[in-house]
């Protein structure tokens, strides 16, 4: 899943339900960002003044990537 500024929360609470941890941890309740379920992480951001954007998205990328994307497992070459 690409997470840009145009990114739904919900498309990410869909993607991966441990995605709701991340924003419960920072104190926001954005699940659908006042009855709005077109919340956008841009939206977020500015809500919550968490500029510059880029930091931000970076942030969301990070964590998607940490607990919700498996670790690929690379394996070695066999030895025979």
């Amino acid at each position: 899943m690409e997470i840009n500024e145009k990114t739904r929360v919900e498309e990410l609470l869909n993607a991966c339900g441990r995605m709701e941890e991340f924003f419960v941890q920072r104190g926001m309740y954005c699940k659908t960002c006042k009855g709005r379920v077109n919340c956008t992480l841009k939206k977020v951001a500015y809500y919550y003044g968490l500029l510059p954007l880029e930091n931000w998205l970076e942030e969301v990328r990070g964590y998607y990537k940490k607990v919700c994307q498996k670790p690929k497992v690379v394996k070695s070459p066999s030895r025979e």
